[in-house]
């Protein structure tokens, strides 16, 4: 009777040791996953981080063009840096387009100004 209890308490620790192992499996697992659900996150961050600094420097560019050469300066063209690009599109004297776009995320920005002559006074920027 002794061997039979002996082998049970034998079980019953191999048992506990595989729970316990199977229960850290599960915690190592999971903080893996949320360690690159973070790392996703922070990507995303600074690709949208990006996508706006492009978009507003280009916007930042069709003001400079309208102000050097406001009778003479393209009202449609493209830009592109080494990480993406944008479309600009300058409708009449009043509002100017952007769209920056770095891989997938893509940025809109509108400008409503007043330009007279060289003077340019941004009333809106969206």
């Amino acid at each position: 009777m002794t061997d039979n209890f002996k082998k049970e308490k034998g079980a019953v620790a191999l048992i506990a040791v595989l729970a316990i192992g199977l229960a850290a499996l599960v915690m190592a697992t999971t903080a893996s996953l949320v360690g690159i659900d973070q790392m996703n996150m922070a990507n995303s961050s600074d690709h949208g981080k990006e996508t706006m600094a492009l978009t507003d420097g280009c916007a930042e560019d069709a003001l400079r063009r309208m102000k050097l050469n406001f009778n003479s300066f393209d009202t449609d063209y493209i830009l592109s840096s080494e990480n993406g690009s944008c479309h600009i599109i300058i409708s009449g004297n009043n509002t100017i387009f952007v769209t920056g776009q770095v891989g997938d995320y893509v940025k809109h920005a509108t400008l409503n100004i007043t330009a007279s002559g060289t003077d340019i006074t941004v009333n809106n920027w969206q």
